[in-house]
């Protein structure tokens, strides 16, 4: 099938959406580039979803790419913005819920794909993913409205140090290194999601 050539694209597709998110966020800020990732994704999924009758193959291929793509971005947005609301001590405390009800929530998802896919077809979740990342992104706008909008450094204001901010792997080798072990982790997923 095509599913090992869409999970090597999504490298791809992510670098592009990294580097998309980054620019945005130089540009418009943390709040406004979060809500607006978000809610291109909604377009997105929207159409695909109206399209996918019509389209067919090659829009159900881009749909695995922008998914298994989107999911990293998506959850990286969060600890983001986690992180930047959190202090170190609060941060200890909290990840441990927060990653759990994460995981509720994908279980739910896989619950409701499980048991209405047979049904109704996979073709009407695409248009709920677009429609549940609405209160998201609202969810999304409160927050940041309520903690407040991280302030980048000096130095790092308006993409200075590049909109993917890539010299900190020189600069930090700890980070290097947290790259690393994710980069091969995602290695090691993919290779065993080739079926």
């Amino acid at each position: 099938g095509a599913k090992p050539y869409a999970i090597a694209c999504v490298p791809f597709m992510m670098a592009a959406m990294i580097y998309g998110y980054g620019l945005l966020l130089s540009r418009v800020g943390a709040k406004k580039a979060m809500v607006t990732s978000m809610l291109a994704s909604s377009v997105f999924l929207f159409l695909a979803w109206l399209l996918l009758g019509v389209a067919g193959r090659w829009l159900s291929f881009l749909l695995l790419v922008f998914k298994e793509s989107y999911v990293v971005i998506i959850s990286e947005q969060y600890w983001s913005f986690i992180n930047s609301v959190l202090k170190d001590e609060e941060g200890r405390v909290f990840n441990g819920p927060v990653a759990g009800l994460g995981a509720l929530g994908s279980l739910l998802g896989g619950w409701f794909l499980g048991r209405f896919a047979l049904s109704l077809g996979t073709e009407p979740f695409v248009g709920f993913a677009a429609l549940i990342i609405l209160p998201a992104a609202a969810l999304f706008w409160i927050g940041y409205n309520n903690a407040g909008e991280p302030k980048p450094a000096a130095d790092e204001a308006g993409g200075k140090k590049g909109h993917l901010h890539l010299s900190i792997l020189s600069e930090n080798r700890t980070v290097l290194f947290i790259a690393f072990i994710i980069f091969s982790a995602q290695v090691v997923a993919t290779a065993l999601d080739f079926r």
